[in-house]
């Protein structure tokens, strides 16, 4: 497959960030959180509490503690009619995502064999493209709280992994990928493996 085709690829990729941040929208207070999304959110977190809406408006919700220095960032967690469904945030979630931001996220033993082996196999120019992509998306993930990054960098990840599924049913499993559908292959492998390994 051409640079050019596999940028393109990597480029949408990158493009899926923007569509996720819509749909993941933090506001800093719960008039304008109630403004945007009174009418498709169901059930909302401010980060530490989680509510369910009624009628556009914060209804009744958890009543945790939250921590001294804490700063609400209202997000919709469940939309209505099935729109979007995230896992609802718990305290425990929180601290669980913060634990394994303050080390290096690692691949399973499997993973990371394959990934050894793209590093030796894949040309250098195309490892460059995966190096940029993953500048990028990491640039602009660290605008985000470490929550926020690590739900719009699992949904990036899962959409390349179903970009991959999609380029693997097109041939049958007992041949050889053509070479540029490896290239292709191996690439997005390469982007995922770097993502899964990200921290912000």
């Amino acid at each position: 497959m051409k640079t050019k085709n596999i940028l393109l690829v990597i480029l949408g990729v990158f493009l899926t960030i923007s569509s996720v941040n819509a749909e993941y929208k933090i506001y800093h207070n719960i008039e304008d959180f109630e403004k945007g999304k009174w009418a498709v959110c169901e059930a909302a977190t401010d980060g530490c509490n989680n509510y369910f809406m009624n009628n556009g408006k914060v209804a009744w919700g958890t009543l945790m503690v939250c921590w001294n220095d804490f700063k609400p960032e209202w997000s919709c967690t469940k939309f209505k009619d099935n729109i979007m469904t995230t896992k609802m945030i718990t305290n425990t979630d929180m601290e669980m995502i913060s634990i394994e931001n303050t080390s290096t996220k690692v691949l399973s033993e499997n993973d990371q064999n394959f990934y050894n082996t793209i590093k030796n196999r894949l040309d250098t120019k195309y490892q460059n493209i995966v190096s940029k992509g993953v500048t990028k998306i990491e640039l602009k993930l660290s605008q985000y709280s470490s929550v926020k990054a690590d739900r719009v960098n699992k949904t990036v990840i899962n959409r390349i992994e179903t970009l991959i599924s999609q380029l693997l049913i097109k041939y049958p499993q007992d041949i050889a990928l053509p070479a540029k559908a490896n290239n292709l292959y191996l690439t997005l492998t390469m982007l995922k493996f770097e993502l899964m390994q990200s921290n912000y």
